[in-house]
């Protein structure tokens, strides 16, 4: 049997996560750390989980601190980095 996917749902989640004294957190950190959300997923695909990460000490040219969206939660599966972005002071 073939199936045929053409066309692709759009799935969101949506997290709010308060981060205090950034700078002071990066003073601390090495520059290969990273802060971690806690876990979220959408109802439809509670499988599939998410977290976000921010790396303090890790600037952009555009200055702005690096944020990623990784996909956790897979059974037998490594994290994948699906987007990623930054935070603007």
């Amino acid at each position: 049997m073939i199936s045929d996917v053409s066309t692709l749902e759009s799935i969101t989640c949506k997290i709010e996560w308060k981060l205090y004294n950034l700078n002071k957190h990066g003073h601390l950190m090495q520059n290969d750390q990273f802060l971690t959300s806690k876990e979220f997923y959408n109802s439809k695909c509670p499988s599939v989980k998410w977290q976000l990460r921010v790396y303090p000490n890790i600037w952009q040219l555009n200055s702005g601190i690096y944020v990623s969206l990784v996909q956790v939660g897979l059974n037998d599966s490594k994290p994948l980095k699906c987007s990623d972005g930054r935070i603007k002071k």
